[in-house]
Parts: C-alpha cells; structure tokens; sequence
C-alpha cells in the first residue's frame, strides 16, 4: 500500500491576535506551530489551549473555532491529502490534535 500523499498549499509564520477568530472546516489540514501561549481551538463545546513551542494538527472538515486572547507567533502550513476520501477523514479524524511534545521544536 502506497503512502498518502501530501500537497503543501500555503505555509506562512506571522503574528495572530484577537482578530483570529476564524472557523476552521475547509478541505484542507492545518499544522499549527505558535510560539507564545494565547491561541485555542474549540470544538463542540471544548476549547483546546494551543500550548507554546507544541504542534497541533487540525484535520480536513474539522469543525472548529479558532480564538486568541493575546497577540501570538504562529507558524502554519495547509496541506491537502489526495486519495484520502472526505468521509473517511471526516470519521477517522473528527477531533483536533496536540501532538507529542518534542524537546527539538
């Protein structure tokens, strides 16, 4: 079996601050980066902190609500994965995630 493949489309570092209240359910994914505490993630009802220097992957048709509560720098990157079809992403993989927390980044 192949490996999913993995299309970069944009990926950018920048400051968000309280204008970044975006709803976040497109068809692509996120990996988000942030470098000061302050960002979050809610998701039906529970809000997710987005800890400072860990990654967080946000899925394809992820309903969630981005929010920020002091200016944050954030690095992002929206990547798409051909093959792998919505509703299986959208049953696989509902929740954001944190991942582990990774002493190099």
């Amino acid at each position: 079996m192949d490996a999913p493949a993995c299309r970069v489309l944009f990926a950018n570092q920048l400051v968000i601050d309280q204008r970044w209240a975006w709803r976040l359910s497109d068809p692509f994914w996120r990996l988000y980066f942030n470098r000061d505490p302050g960002a979050a993630i809610t998701r039906q009802g529970r809000r997710q902190i987005l800890p400072a220097y860990r990654a967080a992957l946000v899925p394809a048709w992820c309903d969630a609500q981005g929010s920020c509560d002091s200016p944050v720098r954030h690095f992002y990157i929206h990547f798409e994965t051909p093959g792998l079809p919505d509703a299986w992403i959208r049953r696989a993989c509902p929740d954001p995630l944190l991942l582990p927390e990774d002493h190099v980044l």
